[in-house]
């Protein structure tokens, strides 16, 4: 199991676990009251209960996902090969005997 796989069941098991179904479950229940008293359109209470089961169904929309998500070594891109930089020329530099060598103006 990737590591990919086990963060993704972690979600899916946080997400779909009893006690956020529990919530969504008295959601849809005060949302379907605020509807029924007329506090809340029939599109909002809608936009709930499909939330609702967004949240509850993406366990299997986890799962079509990951059927995608290539398996093994030959999945792995190739690692990056290094470049080999030579190094900066140094600068010739004269400087005055009479400057400052912290002063980055004293040989112009």
């Amino acid at each position: 199991m990737t590591s990919l796989e086990s963060a993704l069941g972690w979600i899916v098991g946080v997400v779909t676990g009893p006690l956020v179904t529990a919530f969504l479950t008295l959601g849809i229940a005060f949302a379907a009251f605020r509807m029924l008293n007329g506090e809340i359109s029939f599109k909002r209470a809608g936009l709930v209960v499909a939330g609702s089961f967004l949240l509850i169904a993406s366990g299997e929309i986890a799962q079509s996902f990951m059927e995608f998500v290539p398996r093994g070594e030959a999945a792995l891109p190739a690692p990056a090969q290094a470049i080999e930089h030579s190094p900066l020329p140094e600068r010739n530099v004269e400087t005055n005997q009479n400057s400052n060598p912290f002063d980055p103006y004293s040989g112009t």
